[in-house]
């Protein structure tokens, strides 16, 4: 090879790399628990659509005892989550793995670094923080049914604010029992609510509802979906490589 050659093509991967550079920005943040400190171990999983029961696009490192991420990505829009595995790193979800809810949406900057931070939790954690603490909850119970109408077995209900759009649902039931029943305890007021088996929900079949002090309420809430369908295919936890 020659040396007018072998300069040229120094040039062309310094070129590549320089392009490369200008067209990619970099997404940090902190991590925490429910309680609100740094998560250790967490990961950010970055997908370049909505499309998010599959690989993911691009992951971070683990977070340090400080909770940081940070992340260089290619310059377009992303739609990322959050999430702590205790066993391996890809495959469904759980129990004790935590995860931040529905993914966030994020656009390249226009100059600077893009700034997201994230709160992980795993179901069974949020549903014994949103434990009834105050006289002034309302009780709210019911069945939990299937689309065909049969009871739903350890499933359960959450309830979103009306101006929560995403995220961790903040108040959670108890697990339904053999005849599909659930307790829910929330503050006077209105909200979506849906049920699910699998975490973090489906949030896109959601009943509306306005719950009123010293009063209890009834509300009998249909599964998304037919849990039989996840044996045939349906993606009951999300998957990632």
């Amino acid at each position: 090879m020659s040396a007018r050659v072998f300069g040229s093509m120094v040039i062309f991967l310094l070129w590549l790399a320089v392009t490369g550079a200008s067209h990619a920005f970099v997404l940090s943040g902190t991590i925490k628990d429910g309680d609100g400190k740094p998560q250790e171990g967490a990961e950010v999983f970055a997908y370049d659509s909505l499309l998010t029961r599959r690989p993911a696009d691009f992951i971070s490192s683990k977070t340090a005892k400080d909770g940081r991420f940070s992340i260089k990505l290619p310059e377009r829009q992303y739609w990322v989550v959050a999430r702590v595995r205790g066993g391996d790193r890809f495959g469904p979800l759980m129990p004790g793995d935590k995860h931040s809810g529905e993914p966030v949406e994020v656009e390249p900057p226009r100059e600077g670094e893009a700034r997201m931070d994230f709160t992980v939790a795993d179901i069974r954690e949020a549903a014994q923080s949103r434990r009834k603490t105050r006289d002034d909850y309302v009780r709210v119970s019911g069945r939990i049914l299937t689309m065909k109408g049969t009871a739903a077995t350890d499933a359960y209900v959450y309830a979103l604010p009306h101006d929560q759009q995403a995220g961790i649902p903040p108040f959670i039931s108890s697990w339904s029992n053999e005849n599909g029943e659930y307790v829910l305890f929330l503050p006077p007021g209105s909200y979506r609510i849906g049920a699910a088996m699998e975490f973090p929900p489906d949030s896109r079949q959601l009943s509306d509802v306005v719950l009123s002090t010293g009063k209890e309420a009834h509300a009998d809430v249909r599964l998304p979906h037919d849990p039989r369908s996840d044996a045939q295919g349906h993606p009951d936890e999300e998957s990632d490589e």
